[in-house]
């Protein structure tokens, strides 16, 4: 066999080192619909919410890619707002409408 053959059969042809070496690598950078399925939601809702500031802008890959940085969407949800969750507890907060219904 000719060395361009080799070279040709060994390069192009041949699993990526993670995989040779039984590893997966983790992507940093996800398509729209992965980073919002990383978030936990649809990509309606993410593209509402890059759009008001509380998820990042995605990054440029070459001229024609998009890619959302996993460590930015990480600090976007660290800092989403907290929920208020009602007491669990049925009568044990204060009912603010007693006054009116007296």
């Amino acid at each position: 066999m000719s060395n361009t053959g080799d070279i040709y059969e060994t390069t192009l042809f041949r699993e990526p080192a993670s995989i040779q070496r039984g590893r997966q690598i983790q992507p940093r950078l996800l398509c729209r619909a992965d980073a919002a399925l990383y978030t936990g939601v649809g990509v309606t809702l993410f593209d509402g919410l890059v759009a008001e500031g509380l998820m990042p802008r995605p990054k440029a890959i070459g001229a024609k890619r998009i890619g959302w940085d996993i460590l930015e969407l990480d600090r976007a949800i660290d800092e989403l707002p907290e929920v208020v969750a009602p007491s669990r507890f049925a009568g044990s907060a204060p009912d603010p409408y007693q006054d009116v219904r007296a």
